[in-house]
């Protein structure tokens, strides 16, 4: 299989590890929302832990990201 046609298949998984983060994608979600005038880094903390979420799900599914 071609490496593009490998990034596609990951790409259409890609919902399905966010919905399993729901939680997290909120809490990132609310943090930019709230940002008047958003900065790099200004929602780091709540990022990461949406990044971490996702790459577990990926792990738990047998799947990259």
């Amino acid at each position: 299989m071609d490496p593009v046609r490998k990034a596609q298949m990951r790409l259409k998984g890609f919902p399905q590890l966010v919905a399993e983060c729901g939680i997290p994608a909120v809490s990132y979600a609310k943090c930019v929302v709230v940002q008047e005038n958003l900065k790099q880094n200004a929602c780091l903390r709540e990022f990461e832990e949406l990044r971490k979420c996702i790459h577990r799900a990926a792990r738990k599914i047998g799947t990259r990201v």
